[in-house]
């Protein structure tokens, strides 16, 4: 996926739900940093995980708090070897709007062994037998 249709796709999930908050340059100075050292894919599952988690807080957290806790996922899924993604792809689809591109996860999958392969492998196939 080109650089252009991979900044789209998060610009997207941020403004959906007004992510950036007041401090929008810092933000998004943040976000291009964070795609210097994660690939994007990785970045569209954290925002979504992250804002799924913060669902039920008020008021939601925006801003730099919300880009740091981001990060913060990021770093866990590199640096443990129990990370996992929580976010199904059925449930990223329907947060976001937007179809799952699971051949960047595939890839992010190899680029990065630290991740649980079960929980990509696993997302992707979208399993409806709750013992899978």
């Amino acid at each position: 996926m080109d650089s252009l249709l991979q900044r789209q796709r998060l610009d997207r999930i941020v403004a959906s739900y007004a992510l950036a908050g007041e401090a929008e340059d810092l933000f998004s100075e943040r976000l291009q940093q964070l795609l210097q050292a994660y690939p994007s894919a990785l970045i569209e599952w954290a925002l979504v995980e992250v804002l799924a988690q913060n669902w039920l807080r008020y008021p939601l957290p925006r801003g730099l708090a919300f880009i740091t806790q981001v990060e913060v996922k990021l770093q866990q899924w590199q640096t443990s070897i129990d990370a996992s993604i929580a976010i199904t792809p059925s449930q990223f689809e329907h947060v976001t709007g937007l179809s799952v591109d699971s051949s960047a996860l595939i890839v992010a999958e190899q680029d990065w062994q630290f991740l649980d392969t079960r929980s990509l492998s696993d997302g992707l196939s979208d399993h409806s037998d709750p013992a899978n």
